[in-house]
């Protein structure tokens, strides 16, 4: 009985098949884990803010992981939030610095005017009150270009 030959281009095929395969597969868990991840630490962000901190934490370190500036941002934002609800706005200031900045490399409008709108409590709360309407101004007109009603 005769063998059939199996030429190396198709072995070599096959092989990178498996591979894009897993890695996708890889992928697409990764995305869910820090998507489960962020919503957890967003329920948590009033009830129980270091909790939701830590989560935060995690989410930006997977995200840096796995090449995922939008949620990496977002863990920045939550940690901003938590730093505005427990009264620290210099924090605040920073972490949402970090999300206005991922946003403008990634671009993404949306992640900006987020970025833009919460800085206002934190600058209102150092006083900076023109500063701090002058965000929210900004925010808007990125929320008017995106036709963004909420």
């Amino acid at each position: 009985m005769l063998s059939p030959k199996i030429s190396p281009t198709l072995i070599l095929l096959a092989t990178l098949w498996v591979a894009i395969s897993a890695y996708a597969q890889k992928q697409q868990t990764a995305e869910q884990l820090i998507e489960a991840k962020t919503a957890r630490a967003k329920s948590l962000v009033y009830s129980n803010a270091k909790e939701s901190a830590r989560i935060a934490d995690t989410v930006i370190q997977l995200s840096r992981k796995y090449n995922r500036p939008l949620a990496e941002a977002t863990g920045w934002n939550i940690k901003g939030i938590i730093m505005s609800f427990i009264g620290n706005p210099d924090s605040a200031l920073f972490y949402f610095e970090k999300t206005e900045r991922i946003g403008l490399r990634v671009p993404d409008k949306l992640t900006i005017a987020k970025a833009r709108q919460n800085k206002n409590l934190p600058l209102s709360k150092l006083g900076k009150y023109d500063q701090a309407m002058q965000t929210c101004l900004e925010a808007l007109k990125l929320y008017q270009e995106m036709d963004n009603k909420a």
